[in-house]
């Protein structure tokens, strides 16, 4: 998609925009999320428990993935319409997904880091629901302001929780 409008600078910043989304989606799975679901893992009484619920997550996080990518695709097809209309609700719905998928596996193993997902995930589902209506340019900034301030909140700041 880039390739076909290589000199349009506002589908030049907007995948600027989605690529920078990317990271922070990264960043919140592979931070010290990952440090903490291994020494959860390694300290709980049934570690197998924590590893099914997180193999069963990771359907929210690839479908959020998906939606992501497929809105994103939509988005930067269409940088000129007046709304960003599916594709617009589908870039910020699959996040709102991902980040559900991550704030319930926290939720139910560690007990703790879910609630700025959580949060992360309203906020972007509540905005999912405008961004039809929305010009291109203002769903990425939704999405990267929503995304940055939840990468720059994930960190948990509590101990893991004992065995629930």
């Amino acid at each position: 998609m880039i390739a076909a409008h290589h000199s349009d600078a506002l589908t030049l910043v907007l995948a600027a925009g989605c690529f920078v989304a990317l990271v922070c989606l990264w960043a919140v799975y592979f931070g010290r999320a990952e440090q903490l679901a291994e020494s959860h893992i390694a300290a709980t009484e049934n570690p197998i428990r924590s590893v099914h619920i997180g193999i069963n997550v990771i359907h929210g996080v690839v479908t959020g993935l998906v939606m992501f990518a497929a809105g994103s695709e939509t988005v930067l097809a269409h940088t000129g319409a007046a709304r960003a209309g599916v594709g617009g609700v589908l870039m910020l719905a699959g996040p709102a997904i991902y980040l559900l998928a991550h704030a319930f596996y926290f939720r139910i193993t560690t007990g703790t880091g879910w609630i700025p997902r959580a949060v992360g995930a309203a906020v972007l589902g509540l905005a999912a629901i405008a961004a039809f209506w929305l010009p291109a340019y203002a769903v990425v900034v939704a999405l990267v302001l929503i995304l940055l301030a939840v990468h720059l909140n994930r960190e948990p700041h509590d101990e893991p929780a004992a065995e629930r």
